[in-house]
């Protein structure tokens, strides 16, 4: 990222190239491993850029810019907000089961947590080269761009919120001579001067920053000219921010980043032909009549901010780039650069301020603590996390404050998060990924920025599985990047960073029990004044903490107060039934919630809502986690439907595919969704099967889903990264014993009825090879027609509307899409027609329901002018016979379910089970005389079309 300028005058101002204009963007989440990796590379070279700086004689040995540097009689960050976290998690960790000894070694920890902290950020420790570190490094301080569906390329920035109205000396006359400095001219005239809020609510608390779109001719060109600008400053307003920040290092820290040593990082790499850049382009900064950055705007270039954690392959974008970085402070060091100077960690003590560790992490643990001693199995977690407690944010402020460890010391970002990048995909993945917001940055042990790439960048599936994946990945890097830059010290050793890793554990522990919830939380909510005033601040964290407690008045209030506008709305009473019956639904609980609400002095009004939540029942755990239902479900409410339905709408199509969400999340899981039974809308007859008429209207849906979801992959081939993941698979072996069980049953039963004993002997000897045969329907081909299916198009996933006369059904509305999959609609196609159709639907009916839903779907497609082939008829049904297995697999089972009078006993434990409980189960599901009627003729119909057949597998 390119400093355009930098003054002191009136006040510190940095200004710097927007890079959104070359698709950087912001990480709205962790990261997952690729893109931590680019992320890590990075970093690597910011780091070795560090110490051949330093190497060259620049000093950075002076930039401390960590918050957990002391300041007489200021905060100590440490003590009063790292510390109270540790405190927290051990009391909530004393309420789970099994962790008696993790409580023990917390408390043990936190004996000295505060001063090792301090001491760590402030007083550079460990063997490890020291380097320039970034200081605050998360995915929000990090630019990235994707090449598809991973960051290619990330920069090292830094995004917060504020007030969102720009200072009145930010006038036209100070960004003419802002222009003047950038552009090199005499005179600028400024045409039109727009800004609106930086970042989201939410996303940043130590400045102010603001979106600038200025258009402006040059000295005597007549042309108009547009640059785009992130503007950076502080608070100049009374208040808890400026009082907070009043004696912080963080804008000083940042402004040298920006006007010095990202700089000379990228001349180091630059010189030795590596085009690595680290953070948007600088375009002024001054500290004059503010401290104030303006930096280039990454989004106009397809950078953005990551919305959750991040995979592997866009952790390996990061961790590429801040392992660079590291390098760089390396030279820089070397080459005389100063930056051991720089300790910008909040876990400095401030005399006379608050104690971050102690007054913010510290409750945090306590919290943490309070909530784990609930739960069973957690007694010696507890227990450890209260020895660690004692010693918690000495700990932390003595790693901060004083350099710890054998590995070199570099130069950190200090406060790498998954909203502290911004990406850029190149179509599939993040190709660059971009750093921002260097406040934190600090001399110290790389550990403290390879923490938060794997705890506040990467995945959870990151952390747990390629831990040692990105710390070699990052060594590697940082090491090759030396050498590349001809680092004159000792190159560090692998060992030596493992070492480090466990003699500053602490700040693992900080990160899990005491930031971790955090990345759960909707920071649009939450205000930074509030927060820090508070005395119980960690009141929402606590929320994640505890169990699903979504059925509480205040959940409704927020629910409707979005909804209505209106913050005065105050819940009287809720009243909680169940939506669906038993055997309905075995994913999730769906509860029908009728809520009394008041506005203000109005009457007692009324509101009733469908709530979708993750289950009491903990027995579905394995399966909801190992096919991440939930997430999948998110993805398309809040991803995928809104665009589907915007397309349809910019061709005059106004259907209405899915009921409307008011409030989704992950912890708690949720959704909230309109109640479509007080619009009218029904449940099909469970029984009876729909009928030709409800079949085409739900068909019509599909047909209008399938093509706009087929568009917008075309569009953005990133839209459909969630839905890769196969419902079968050889690792997705939950309902395995659920298709052969089904299939055996099926098999059984069809031995007894005329006529259908060839049909039993086929599926006898097709049951041993299912599963296999069944990996091939999930198989994504890039070629082909592919659509995002809805994966579970039966008629308990459709609600409709009839006419109040003839009955007939006049529309239809999808639901649950928690097990959708990009790729051939024939998988819908075969879902609905073989097992939610009425017994008087066979083959002809099949044909004809097919050639509407195929007229629909090019209808659409041609409407919204796809590019690719488009599919024909024949087509259609070549993919209903290739995935033709999956109707047979469903419906054996389907069927049977829908036909079901009693549901007493309609748990998928009896469909999946072994138990004689399950036995009788399934021989009474089985026996149905409806089953035999349809089932016999869908045999026939299987057996005519070959898909019965077991040629060319080999028993598993």
């Amino acid at each position: 990222m390119l400093l355009i300028f930098q003054s002191n005058n009136p006040a510190p101002i940095i200004i710097l190239q927007d890079m959104t204009p070359h698709g950087f963007k912001t990480f709205e989440g962790l990261v997952e491993l690729e893109s931590v990796k680019v992320i890590t590379e990075k970093l690597a070279k910011f780091h070795a850029c560090s110490m051949i700086l330093e190497e060259n004689g620049t000093t950075i040995q002076n930039m401390t810019g960590t918050y957990f540097q002391p300041i007489p009689e200021k905060v100590n960050y440490c003590d009063e907000y790292v510390v109270p976290g540790v405190v927290l998690a051990i009391e909530e960790i004393q309420t789970w089961g099994g962790c008696e000894e993790i409580v023990l070694k917390l408390k043990k920890c936190m004996e000295t947590f505060s001063n090792q902290i301090v001491k760590i950020h402030t007083e550079p420790h460990g063997k490890f080269n020291k380097v320039l570190n970034h200081g605050d490094f998360h995915f929000k301080n990090l630019l990235y761009r994707n090449e598809g569906t991973k960051a290619d390329d990330i920069l090292l920035i830094d995004f917060h919120k504020d007030e969102l109205i720009l200072p009145e000396w930010l006038n036209k006359e100070y960004f003419e001579n802002v222009l003047k400095s950038y552009k090199k001219c005499e005179t600028v005239k400024i045409i039109d001067l727009i800004t609106s809020p930086g970042t989201a609510p939410g996303e940043h608390f130590a400045s102010i920053m603001f979106r600038v779109n200025l258009t402006y001719q040059c000295d005597v060109n007549e042309n108009e000219e547009q640059s785009k600008f992130i503007l950076k400053t502080v608070p100049i307003e009374e208040g808890v921010k400026m009082d907070f920040l009043k004696d912080s290092t963080a804008f000083p820290t940042e402004m040298r980043m920006y006007g010095e040593i990202l700089p000379k990082m990228q001349k180091l790499l630059h010189d030795v032909g590596d085009t690595t850049i680290f953070a948007p382009e600088l375009i002024f900064q001054s500290n004059d009549p503010a401290p104030i950055i303006i930096l280039k705007d990454m989004t106009p270039h397809g950078y953005k901010t990551y919305e959750i954690s991040v995979e592997l392959e866009g952790v390996k974008v990061i961790t590429e780039k801040v392992a660079k970085f590291h390098a760089c402070s390396l030279i820089l060091q070397e080459n005389g650069t100063n930056i051991q100077n720089m300790t910008g960690t909040y876990f400095q003590p401030i005399p006379g301020k608050m104690n971050y560790c102690e007054e913010h992490i510290v409750p945090g643990v306590v919290l943490a603590i309070e909530e784990l001693q609930t739960w069973d199995g957690c007694e010696e977690i507890v227990v450890k996390l209260k020895k660690c407690l004692e010693t918690f944010a000495n700990d932390l402020v003595k790693i901060h404050t004083e350099p710890q460890g054998l590995f070199h010391k570099v130069l950190n970002h200090g406060d790498i998060h998954f909203k502290n990048l911004l990406y850029r995909n190149d179509g599939t993945k993040a190709d660059d990924v971009l750093l921002i917001d260097f406040q934190y940055s600090l001399y110290n042990n790389p550990i403290i920025d390879i923490v938060n790439l794997l705890h506040a960048v990467g995945s959870r599936k990151v952390c747990e599985n390629h831990k040692d994946d990105v710390i070699k990945f990052y060594y590697t890097t940082l090491s090759s990047t030396l050498k590349l830059l001809k680092f004159k010290g000792e190159l560090p050793k692998l060992e030596v960073l493992y070492q480090d890793l466990l003699r500053l554990g602490v700040l693992e522990v900080m990160m899990v029990v005491c930031y971790s919830a955090y990345f759960f939380l909707d920071w649009s909510e939450i205000d930074f004044n509030e927060l820090m005033e508070d005395k119980d601040m960690y009141r929402p964290v606590k929320d994640v903490w505890k169990n699903n407690e979504i059925f509480k008045h205040e959940f409704f209030e927020n629910v409707l107060r979005k909804q209505h506008c209106d913050q005065s709305i105050t819940v009287t009473n809720i009243t909680l039934e169940a939506a669906l019956g038993k055997g309905e639904n075995y994913a999730s609980d769906i509860i029908r919630a009728k809520i009394q609400f008041k506005a203000g002095l109005e009457n007692t009004r009324s509101a009733q809502y469908i709530v979708k939540a993750g289950m009491a029942d903990t027995s579905m755990q394995d399966m909801l986690e190992e096919y991440d239902v939930f997430h999948r479900e998110i993805v398309v409410y809040d991803k995928i439907l809104p665009v589907v339905e915007s397309l349809l709408l910019s061709i005059k199509d106004k259907t209405k595919l899915a009921p409307s969400v008011y409030s989704l999340g992950k912890s708690p899981r949720h959704f909230v969704f309109e109640d479509l039974t007080l619009s009218g809308y029904e449940k099909a007859n469970r029984r009876q099967g729909l009928n030709y008429t409800e079949t085409r209207i739900m068909l019509q849906q599909l047909a209008k889903f399938h093509a706009a979801t087929a568009v917008l992959h075309t569009l953005d081939p990133e839209s459909m990264k969630d839905h890769h993941f196969p419902n079968i698979g050889p690792d997705q072996t939950y309902f395995y014993p659920l298709f052969t069980n089904a299939m055996k049953s099926c098999a059984q039963q069809a031995s007894k009825w005329p006529g259908c004993e060839k049909f039993a002997d086929k599926l006898f000897k097709l049951e041993p090879y299912l599963i296999e045969k069944a990996f091939d329907i999930y198989t994504w081909n890039e070629n082909d027609f592919n659509v995002l299916t809805h994966g579970d198009a039966w008629l308990s996933n459709a609600l409709f509307k009839y006419d109040k006369d003839t009955k007939e059904a006049i529309d239809c509305i999808l639901m649950d899409f928690s097990v959708g999959y990009f790729g051939s609609p024939g998988i819908d196609l075969v879902y609905l027609l073989f097992g939610s159709t009425s017994c008087d639907l066979k083959e002809r009916e099949f044909d004809l329901l097919v050639q509407e839903y195929h007229l629909e779907l090019i209808s659409v497609l041609k409407k919204l002018h796809y590019k690719r082939t488009m599919p024909s008829l024949r087509d259609l049904h070549i993919e209903m016979l290739k995935k033709g297995l999956l109707g047979v697999m469903y419906s054996t089972f389907l069927i049977p379910i829908r036909l079901l009078e009693d549901v007493a006993n309609a748990d998928l434990t009896n469909l999946l089970g072994m138990t004689e409980e399950s036995n009788k189960f399934r021989q009474m599901l089985f026996s149905n005389p409806g089953y035999q009627e349809r089932m016999s003729y869908l045999l026939d119909y299987y057996d005519r079309k070959g898909i019965l057949s077991k040629t060319q597998l080999k028993k598993k």
